[in-house]
């Protein structure tokens, strides 16, 4: 089997895989095989036995962790049954609220590092692009857009920007 194969035999990733084999070369366990491949270049082959090891060996540290950590009174997030079968689906659940964890910390950071003008700033401004005249009025985008022509809106830059004034103006016909 190649690298690719055994990965997806034993539920893992290619890169994982790896970590696994770089790890038992270092403890003296296992010596990589490799064959020829149809490039001419080494290729490493794994074979079923040593596979099948390996994952036992996984489901047993996953089982592991997680009866260590009831029996410490840590409870699991999903509050799954803990078997060895279930112990890889608590890992995986583990690993995605970790994720969704990490998304809603980068999302917050983002909200932070974007100051948002103060409808204060806007008012001092001369010309404002359609988003700020949005916020400035309190008017849908959808509005300003469908009457450039009569904010007199010209394309400066990436967008079009509107004059302050000609903005109040509309607004006060409104």
């Amino acid at each position: 089997m190649n690298k690719a194969e055994a990965a997806e035999y034993i539920g893992v990733s290619v890169r994982t895989l790896q970590r696994i084999v770089e790890r038992k070369t270092k403890q003296g366990t296992y010596t990589a095989q490799y064959q020829r491949g149809a490039t001419g270049q080494r290729a490493a082959t794994f074979d079923a036995a040593t596979l099948d090891e390996w994952k036992r060996e996984l489901e047993e540290e996953a089982s592991g962790a997680i009866v260590t950590a009831q029996d410490e009174g840590m409870s699991n997030r999903a509050n799954l049954p803990v078997t060895p079968g279930a112990s890889l689906q608590l890992a995986s659940l583990s690993r995605s609220a970790a994720f969704m964890e990490l998304l809603a910390a980068i999302e917050q950071a983002r909200a932070e590092a974007r100051p948002v003008e103060s409808i204060v700033d806007l008012a001092h401004k001369l010309i404002l692009t359609e988003k700020e005249a949005a916020r400035f009025t309190g008017l849908p985008l959808s509005v300003i857009r469908a009457n450039r022509e009569k904010l007199k809106a010209r394309i400066i830059g990436r967008g079009d920007k509107v004059k302050r004034e000609a903005l109040e103006a509309f607004v006060r016909k409104l």
